[in-house]
């Protein structure tokens, strides 16, 4: 029961110390990026750990919703970003 309880403290200390993007491409889940009013998505990636994406700004425009989504091999680990524009 003690090494079953250090277990899960360590792992819930391992997955606070992630950034939500982070943890979305490399445990899977979901995170949101919200872009300031004006400004409107380009294109996105990924750098290591980070998370890179360019933007223009353009009020013409109506804000859309992006997805940016992984697709693993085994379709186990897939991590989500949202991008949502104002």
């Amino acid at each position: 029961m003690r090494l079953m309880a250090i277990w899960i403290l360590a792992l819930c200390f391992i997955l606070s110390a992630c950034s939500s993007n982070d943890r979305a491409k490399n445990w899977g889940g979901t995170t949101t990026v919200k872009l300031a009013k004006c400004e409107r998505l380009d294109n996105v990636t990924w750098k290591n750990a980070e998370l890179w994406f360019t933007t223009h700004e353009d009020c013409n425009q109506s804000p859309r919703k992006h997805l940016f989504k992984e697709d693993s091999r085994w379709g186990l680990i897939e991590g989500t970003v949202i991008f949502e524009e104002q």
